[in-house]
């Protein structure tokens, strides 16, 4: 029921929606692919939290835990590993660093 479109549009508006769906596209596909080449890791991973947050408190809470697809516990795990990148950045291993970018920005 949290999941509906039609509920969701009903309550913010046809442009709020799409501006928050368009927000969750983004910050998948460019903060994902910024976190796989290790550039800009502190700022991909701020910006998903929100995004991986709100999955488990409106969708895989309901769920509950030890189910058969167990996404509560995979999205718990992605948001501690998101907050963990978030606080220490990247690795000794990136793009970033091959191009001479310091591992604290």
């Amino acid at each position: 029921m949290l999941a509906d479109p039609s509920l969701i549009t009903s309550l913010a508006g046809v442009q709020q929606v799409y501006l928050w769906y368009s927000y969750i596209i983004g910050a998948h596909l460019i903060g994902g692919l910024f976190l796989a080449l290790g550039i800009f890791t502190r700022a991909a991973a701020l910006v998903q939290i929100p995004v991986v947050a709100g999955a488990i408190v409106f969708i895989h809470l309901g769920e509950g835990l030890m189910t058969v697809g167990q996404s509560l516990e995979l999205a718990s795990l992605v948001l501690f590993l998101l907050v963990v990148f978030s606080v220490f950045g990247t690795g000794p291993v990136t793009i970033g660093k091959l191009l001479g970018r310091s591992a604290t920005a």
